[in-house]
């Protein structure tokens, strides 16, 4: 897989802004968990991100392992190959059985964050991750 970019990706129905000026970047064998409440433009994100390059793990959720010293996510089963677009219904996608875990991007509604946030890590299954 290649870098992705994306900058200042907004994604709107109506009223409601889903993803609003969100600016990233996954540099090669960097991979991601998207984490946040229904609504909140995950899956909008992740076909951005797949539309540029990424390949996806998983939709909807993940099996978390501990491999050697990393955190490995694997798609369930019953849902590999699988991303729910809102409004279209079930598509299959190309996807990775497994990789490992770089960053957890939380995607939150109606908080206001700080436009240079200070860098975060959280505790997943007793291993540093970026946040």
């Amino acid at each position: 897989m290649a870098s992705v970019t994306l900058n200042k990706i907004t994604k709107r129905w109506g009223d409601f802004t889903a993803v609003d000026q969100v600016s990233l970047e996954v540099r090669d064998q960097e991979f991601m968990v998207l984490l946040g409440p229904s609504g909140c433009g995950k899956s909008d994100l992740a076909l951005r991100l797949m539309d540029a390059g990424g390949v996806l793990v998983s939709d909807d959720r993940v099996k978390l392992n501990v491999l050697d010293e990393s955190i490995v996510a694997r798609a369930p089963k019953t849902i590999a190959g699988k991303l729910e677009v809102r409004g279209f219904g079930i598509v299959q996608v190309s996807y990775l059985s497994e990789a490992p875990i770089t960053l957890i991007a939380n995607l939150v509604n109606g908080r206001k964050i700080e436009r240079l946030p200070e860098n975060h890590t959280t505790l997943v299954l007793g291993r540093i991750v970026r946040a």
